[in-house]
């Protein structure tokens, strides 16, 4: 192991702009990833892998403030929504309040997670010593960047986790499958965590996708619209449609019954 070049960043100030490293002993974690797969995805994945309780808590505190708020009478209502329910008519007075302020908070949470105090949000994960070759690799001096490479044994060996930013050409990258291959024989205890970065993709979808489709319900409501929404309306419609004709059908049986039977007994 070169000591002399063992340098590591938090996971913290990785997703800082213009962190730097500095000398350490070892490496947590180190972050294997290839550079053919966009840096946004992985700053996204590790975003989420590190500060999704941050965003949970502050996601919390939104409808618990936005609760007290309502019970005090303090939050404007401007819209009201009538039900269209059997039997039961009420006007509901309401607002969006909570779609807005969540869905805010939310995205507010996850891009302030890296500028928390030290020791805040989850701090065994933000403040693990991670090997990124962006900063732990001299990038303009020829010589220390070529005993980086050298040294990537070394830093493999030294190093409690191998964490695989996984993306589909990874496997095709000569050095990624190295480093795979080099950490399992320098570090046979160690641990190698697959963290496929389509994971936190499909996350960042589901979110936009569940607020999209909450926005496009009460847009409805506040528009009006929300009547021919409703399956009980359409459902009673299409029952009375139906009995109608079979009601009539029955009472014009029902006549000429009571008129054959009557004759009858003339």
């Amino acid at each position: 192991v070169d000591a002399e070049i063992l340098r590591g960043i938090s996971l913290r100030a990785s997703l800082r702009r213009r962190s730097k490293s500095r000398y350490v002993e070892h490496f947590d974690v180190f972050l294997s990833h290839t550079w053919h797969t966009s840096g946004a995805w992985k700053m996204l994945s590790l975003l989420l892998q590190a500060g999704w309780k941050w965003v949970i808590f502050l996601y919390g505190v939104m409808v618990v403030v936005v609760a007290l708020l309502h019970a005090a009478d303090s939050l404007p209502l401007p819209f009201d929504f009538t039900p269209q329910c059997p039997n039961f008519t009420v006007t509901v007075p309401y607002a969006p309040w909570t779609l807005l302020l969540t869905f805010f908070s939310s995205i507010i949470a996850m891009l302030s997670a890296p500028y928390l105090p030290e020791g805040y949000g989850a701090p065994l994960v933000w403040d693990a010593v991670c090997f990124l070759d962006a900063v732990s690799i001299h990038q303009t001096d020829a010589a220390l960047m070529e005993r980086g490479v050298y040294g990537l044994g070394g830093f493999l060996k030294v190093s409690k986790e191998l964490r695989v930013l996984w993306s589909r050409p990874y496997l095709s990258r000569l050095w990624c499958v190295f480093e795979l291959a080099a950490y399992r024989h320098a570090n046979p205890s160690g641990r190698i965590t697959l963290a496929p970065l389509f994971v936190e993709r499909a996350m960042l979808i589901l979110f936009f996708a569940t607020y999209f489709a909450s926005s496009l319900f009460i847009t409805f409501v506040i528009l009006g619209g929300f009547q021919s929404l409703n399956p009980l309306a359409g459902f009673r419609v299409y029952i009375g449609s139906r009995t109608k004709p079979q009601g009539v059908v029955f009472r014009s049986w029902r006549a000429k019954a009571a008129t054959r039977w009557s004759n009858v007994g003339t």
